[in-house]
């Protein structure tokens, strides 16, 4: 398998997690048969991670991402087996209201037994994800 960094705030958030838990996640390209890439994973103890670097609340299409994100983990576990411990990172506690709340995708979390996970950043870290924020043209601000 090839070991391969994707976004440098998603590496960071991973780290961070595999920090608390002290499990050495492996952040690849590994791309299922199914046509699926999850952003890091450990095969040894099942656990599939999806993380999003995302500080304040979500909007527009970043809504359609986590909804997939939680849709792609339900989706490796019914292919690879039961078992599969899923956890959904986010960077901040704002971002993560949409799948903690009353929504029918923080239902389909709980049904799907997907993990939801606050990584805590640095200042500099979260700074430097509240930089490329504001740097990204937001197309629909609903």
């Amino acid at each position: 398998m090839t070991v391969f960094f994707i976004y440098n705030s998603t590496l960071r958030i991973i780290q961070e997690y595999s920090f608390e838990l002290v499990i050495p996640f492996w952040i690849t390209l590994l791309r299922f048969t199914f046509g699926v890439k999850p952003d890091a994973i450990d095969p040894v103890n099942k656990i599939v991670v999806e993380a999003y670097a995302r500080v304040g609340t979500v909007k527009g299409a970043q809504l359609h991402k986590i909804k997939g994100d939680i849709l792609k983990l339900a989706l490796i576990e019914k292919k690879l087996g039961a078992g599969w411990q899923k956890i959904m990172c986010f960077a901040s506690d704002e971002a993560a209201k949409y799948v903690r709340g009353k929504s029918w995708v923080a239902e389909a979390a709980k049904e799907f037994g997907v993990e939801i996970h606050i990584v805590h950043l640095s200042d500099e870290q979260k700074n430097k994800v509240l930089s490329a924020q504001k740097r990204q043209r937001m197309v629909n601000q609903t």
